[in-house]
C-alpha cells in the first residue's frame, strides 16, 4: 500500500513539474493566414449609456462578423473581406421604452502577421484596431510589452462626422502563460485613451466631440496552432 501511495505521489509531482515547465516556455505569437480561409465571429456587448452624467438607456449589442481571406501578400499580410452585422436592442431608463437598431458594414483591410491594420477611411469597422500587436520574437510568461493602437468610431449619426473618429492609445500587454483548463495562451491587454479636439467650425452642429477618454481591460485566449484569437472578454468605458 505504501508503494502505491508513493508511486502516485511521484506521478503527481512529475505531472505538476511537467506542466510548470511547459507553462514557462517562450512562445512566438503571430497571425497565420491562408488564402480562401473563412471565419465567423459572434460578440455580445452589454452596456449602459449616460448622457450628461444621467443614465439614458441600457443596450445589448450583438455583432456578427463573416470574413474571408481573399489573398496573402509575400510578407504574410492577410487581405480580409468582411461583413459586420450589428443589431442593438435598448431599453430607456426613465420611460422603459424599447427600440431596436441594425446596420451592416462592409470592410476590406490588410492585417500583418504581428497584427497591424492597413485600412482606408471609407471603412468604419472594426472599432478596435491594432490589438493585439505582437513583437517579432519569442515571449516568456510574465513578460510585458507595449504597442500603439486606436479605436475608430462611427459618429455620422450623432455628430455628422463622415470619417471614422479615431482615438489613439498605447496598449500594455502581458503574456500570462497557458490557461490550465483550455490549454490556450492568455494575453492581458490594457489601455487608456485621452484626446482633445480643436473647435469645429461647423456652426450648424449643436454638439461635437471636444474631449474623448476611456479605458479597456481585455483578456485574449489565443490559439497558437491556428494563429488566431479563440475568444476574449473585455471591460471598457468611453467618455465623449
Amino acid at each position: 500500500m505504501k508503494r502505491k501511495i508513493l508511486l502516485i505521489s511521484v506521478l503527481l509531482i512529475f505531472a505538476s513539474s511537467f506542466f510548470a515547465h511547459e507553462n514557462s516556455e517562450s512562445v512566438k505569437f503571430e497571425f497565420k493566414y491562408q488564402k480562401g480561409d473563412r471565419y465567423r465571429i459572434l460578440s455580445t456587448v452589454d452596456e449602459d449609456i449616460f448622457v450628461n452624467h444621467r443614465k439614458s438607456h441600457h443596450s445589448i449589442i450583438v455583432n456578427r462578423v463573416s470574413a474571408e481571406i481573399t489573398d496573402v501578400t509575400k510578407d504574410g499580410q492577410g487581405i480580409h473581406d468582411c461583413i459586420f452585422m450589428t443589431t442593438e436592442d435598448s431599453t430607456g431608463t426613465f420611460t422603459g421604452a424599447r427600440f431596436s437598431y441594425g446596420k451592416d458594414y462592409k470592410s476590406i483591410f490588410k492585417r500583418s502577421k504581428n497584427g497591424t491594420y492597413t485600412i482606408a477611411d471609407e471603412y468604419f469597422m472594426p472599432t478596435v484596431r491594432d490589438v493585439p500587436i505582437f513583437p517579432d520574437r519569442e515571449i516568456l510568461p510574465g513578460e510585458k510589452w507595449t504597442a500603439k493602437g486606436h479605436e475608430a468610431h462611427d459618429l455620422r449619426k450623432g455628430f455628422g462626422i463622415e470619417k471614422p473618429y479615431k482615438v489613439p492609445f498605447n496598449a500594455e500587454y502581458t503574456y500570462e502563460g497557458r490557461d490550465e483548463n483550455s490549454g490556450l495562451y492568455k494575453i492581458r491587454v490594457r489601455y487608456t485613451m485621452y484626446m482633445e479636439n480643436p473647435p469645429v467650425q461647423n456652426y450648424d452642429l449643436d454638439d461635437y466631440p471636444v474631449t474623448t477618454r476611456g479605458f479597456s481591460d481585455e483578456t485574449i485566449f489565443w490559439d497558437n496552432e491556428k494563429g488566431s484569437i479563440d475568444h476574449y472578454s473585455e471591460s471598457f468605458k468611453i467618455f465623449i
